[in-house]
């Protein structure tokens, strides 16, 4: 009731009969559809010149998923479970983590949403869905490789859309945001958050000598306001402070 795409979901299952996630297997055809884990490709139908932006992106995030969190995430569970409090998620929720790399965010929204909500954890990169299903099991967690201009979700069917520390890398973000208010229900909610300001982001993908991130920044907030507003969202608020990002909005 959630895709674009008619879809089989089949639970997987060890060799001893353990659990470990869901496969959804798609049968539109209209859509190169690559299958992932428990979830799939979707390049199908965008432009060229974005594919291969998009794929050299893709293989930065490959090439760093093994250590990611080691980078990147040491020590922040505190700040993270204190993020996830701010947004008030509501129990039984279906939440998309969009960008949602290793999993990081996976336990606090589901310790959010409950046992009745369901995560959908979108990346680029197969080699980060990869790690996030490595360290985390559970049967309301789905994986989606796709990217963010491209969700394969219908139109009005997710309650909160949740970019933590991935909207500086969507190669098209007024595409990205279009999309995320499309899939959205109305009243829903989007966050995009870091736990830098942006003037701290700026400067750490700057100094990170790495050519595929180093102009990757936030928007400027009027910009942004700008983009969502146009987009339909309401009630935008963005606090940019040091060591906090939080731009959000209703549908």
């Amino acid at each position: 009731e959630l895709f674009n795409c008619k879809l089989k979901f089949e639970k997987q299952e060890t060799t001893s009969g353990a659990h470990t996630g869901w496969l959804a297997r798609s049968h539109r055809r209209t859509c190169d559809y690559r299958l992932f884990l428990q979830g799939w490709s979707a390049f199908g139908g965008l432009p060229t010149s974005c594919y291969c932006l998009i794929m050299s992106k893709r293989e930065y995030f490959d090439r760093y998923a093994h250590k990611w969190d080691r980078l990147c995430h040491l020590k922040t569970e505190d700040k993270l479970e204190k993020l996830l409090r701010s947004f008030r998620l509501k129990k039984g929720s279906q939440v998309l983590d969009l960008g949602c790399g290793t999993g990081i965010l996976f336990p606090h929204i589901l310790k959010a949403i409950g046992k009745k909500g369901r995560v959908f954890g979108v990346d680029l990169s197969e080699q980060m869905l990869l790690e996030a299903r490595r360290k985390h099991r559970n049967e309301n967690i789905f994986l989606i490789c796709a990217p963010a201009e491209n969700l394969p979700f219908l139109p009005g069917s997710l309650d909160y859309v949740i970019a933590f520390a991935s909207f500086p890398h969507f190669e098209k973000k007024a595409k990205a945001i279009q999309e995320i208010n499309r899939v959205l229900k109305r009243g829903g909610r989007l966050f995009i958050a870091h736990l830098l300001g942006s003037k701290e982001l700026q400067e750490h993908h700057r100094s990170s000598g790495d050519i595929e991130v180093m102009r990757d920044i936030l928007p400027a907030e009027k910009v942004l306001k700008r983009m969502l507003k146009r987009e339909g969202f309401k009630k935008v608020l963005i606090i940019d402070k040091p060591s906090l990002y939080i731009a959000c909005g209703s549908k």
